[in-house]
């Protein structure tokens, strides 16, 4: 049986002990993972290994990641990013604003060869 984690998340052990995890993505699509209980055990300690500020720069370098492939798909001006972000990582509107804040402002230092000279 798996039990509700959150709205897009469930999670549950069979009767083998198997540890199933299922997550819907914001456009409906499931994606299913199951470990066994030691695979599980491990993953629990090594992301307990991590600290606040080292998932935090795993995050933000998945999103700026995902920005910098926006804007070199030009789909939209990057001031009409939030809503991208929104849906891609489930994040609210404040904390996709706050991403995108950041990435704009540190732009530059991370692409010092896009950076015009006049």
């Amino acid at each position: 049986m798996l039990h509700q984690i959150s709205d897009a998340t469930k999670a549950g052990v069979d009767d083998k002990g198997n540890v199933t995890i299922t997550q819907r993505d914001p456009g409906g699509e499931r994606e299913m993972v199951t470990l066994t209980v030691v695979e599980f055990k491990t993953l629990t300690n090594l992301v307990a290994s991590f600290s606040y500020a080292e998932v935090n720069e795993m995050l933000e370098d998945k999103h700026f990641k995902y920005l910098d492939q926006l804007r070199d798909s030009a789909v939209t001006n990057m001031y009409g990013a939030r809503p991208y972000l929104m849906k891609e990582f489930g994040l609210t509107r404040i904390e996709a604003q706050s991403t995108l804040r950041k990435w704009m402002n540190t732009f530059e230092e991370r692409h010092p060869e896009t950076t015009e000279v006049s």
